[in-house]
């Protein structure tokens, strides 16, 4: 009798190989085409999926609504639209940067944020790393390469996606950029290492990452689960947090703004300093969200984990745990 679980398995990774070789095409013609054709392309059928496919829209406008209760339901609707638009646009833009290469970036960026720079630049020459914190806003994905087309060394932590093809495909233009890729699951030491040589380390730590150590802070005045990983790093290593926004401008392009650092506390209490860190940055995204709600990706379930599902789900990660340990 075949195992359900096995035919599952089997099911997942026929269904992920279909989804590379399905998006092969949009990749190539995405890197080939003329940027002036994509971007609308690409921002509107965008839009089409958001209208289409209505789970993604139902929980950006349930979120929406949760964080401006003053909004009217047709303003609430701009936004989900203009937020998918956006998405759509960052992929064609991306693309573009697969094929031209990182300093092509530097044309998407308004004057090419000489302020954003320098003070990067001053933070950077102390010698002691510093982690650049965006969050999944404007083009984040953009905001690496371009900055990384003026420091050397520089890297992003990333989510490994489930789909190995198109991990792989991904993972390849971006070390092609230049960019050091380590992934959430990777060791902490690496990354630390990495920070104590005084190199630059990206982080887009917004999302609910439940199998992180994290701390739930209030969110658009809701409660989140929400990653230390960030802060817990830069007080190893004695690095501040930039936080660093890629804003769509009315133009179509872009503008790098950023947060005065946020430098690692030292209260006595390790627990207390990487509270005071995280609550700062996510604090400062509110802030930079609610100036630009349609710029942030509003479809992640940012409010997912509660405390008792948190506490329900490590009791069953240690049933497993015990139960492999004694068989």
């Amino acid at each position: 009798m075949i195992n359900s679980g096995y035919l599952r398995f089997r099911y997942k990774r026929i269904q992920r190989r279909l989804i590379t070789w399905a998006a092969l095409p949009f990749w190539w013609l995405g890197q080939c085409l003329p940027i002036a054709w994509t971007h609308p392309t690409a921002g509107g059928f965008a839009w089409l999926v958001g209208r289409l496919f209505r789970k993604g829209r139902h929980q950006a406008r349930d979120h929406l609504a949760a964080a401006f209760p003053e909004r009217s339901c047709d303003e609430i609707e701009t936004i989900v639209d203009q937020m998918y638009r956006g998405l759509g646009w960052s992929v064609a833009e991306m693309l573009a940067v697969y094929r031209r290469g990182g300093l092509w970036s530097r044309g998407l960026v308004e004057n090419d944020s000489p302020e954003a720079i320098e003070i990067l630049r001053e933070v950077i020459d102390r010698g002691r790393g510093v982690i650049i914190a965006s969050p999944h806003f404007g083009n984040f994905e953009l905001l690496a390469v371009y900055l990384c087309t003026y420091f050397h060394h520089g890297s992003t932590i990333v989510r490994r996606y489930s789909n190995e093809g198109l991990n792989a495909m991904v993972q390849a233009r971006r070390t092609k950029l230049g960019l050091r890729i380590f992934y959430q699951d990777d060791p902490p030491r690496e990354m630390l290492r990495w920070l104590k040589q005084g190199y630059p380390l990206g982080a887009v730590p917004d999302q609910d990452l439940d199998k992180n150590a994290g701390i739930f802070i209030d969110f658009f005045g809701r409660p989140a689960y929400t990653t230390t990983g960030p802060a817990t790093i830069a007080r190893l290593g004695g690095a501040p947090i930039v936080c660093s926004y890629l804003i769509r401008q009315p133009s179509g392009r872009y503008r790098v703004e950023l947060d005065p650092p946020i430098e690692p506390p030292e209260t006595g209490d390790r627990a207390r300093d990487v509270e005071i860190m995280t609550r700062a940055w996510s604090d400062a995204f509110e802030r930079r969200i609610r100036q630009h709600p349609e710029q942030w990706v509003w479809t992640h379930r940012r409010w997912r984990t509660t405390p008792e599902r948190l506490q329900a789900r490590r009791a069953r990660r240690a049933r497993r745990a015990a139960t492999k340990s004694s068989s």
